[in-house]
């Protein structure tokens, strides 16, 4: 199978499913199916390249207009994928892909789902202990607390001001009925 693919059209068609449609967007087609594209054009290609070999695809050819690749994104492309021909046109990059089965990238899913800094939670019934941050949520609220205080200052500071602006109006009138 000759895979042809343009990657604006199958990230525009996964974002139009992702609002489109309530479950199984992008599963038109099974080698799509576990690929989620991503801002990062690295990830999101080897994303890509591991849901076309989960399904026995074994070559493709990706058209990447030039606005989805910088040229550091490029750079990093080359130097992490040396055995993949790049074409450079005006507009856009063909990335020719020959031969997935030996492709081999250096983490699979379920590592990078590892990799992932986990927050643990120690639960005991009827408490919750982040060993992380136990006291964000009550520093908070405490900051909170001190922010309406001052709030309330600021309000009865405002209180004093607008009666003291008005007796100095009154006693300015006063002085000019005084003077007439």
């Amino acid at each position: 199978m000759n895979l042809v693919l343009s990657y604006e059209d199958i990230v525009n068609k996964f974002n139009s499913d992702l609002i489109n449609k309530l479950r199984k967007h992008g599963s038109e087609v099974n080698y799509l199916n576990l690929w989620v594209p991503d801002e990062d054009f690295l990830r999101s290609f080897e994303s890509l390249s591991e849901s076309i070999k989960a399904s026995n695809v074994n070559t493709f050819t990706l058209n990447v207009k030039k606005k989805f690749i910088s040229e550091s994104t490029l750079l990093d492309f080359k130097n992490k994928f040396p055995d993949i021909k790049i074409e450079k046109n005006e507009n856009f990059f063909l990335i020719y892909v020959k031969d997935l089965s030996v492709f081999e990238l250096k983490k699979k899913i379920i590592d990078k789902v590892l990799d992932k800094k986990q927050i643990k939670i120690d639960y005991s019934y009827g408490s919750l202990n982040l060993q992380k941050s136990n006291n964000k949520v009550r520093e908070f609220f405490l900051k909170l607390r001190d922010l309406g205080s001052v709030v309330q200052k600021l309000a009865s500071i405002k209180c004093i001001f607008l009666v003291n602006l008005s007796l100095l109006d009154l006693h300015s009138l006063s002085i000019l009925s005084r003077n007439h």
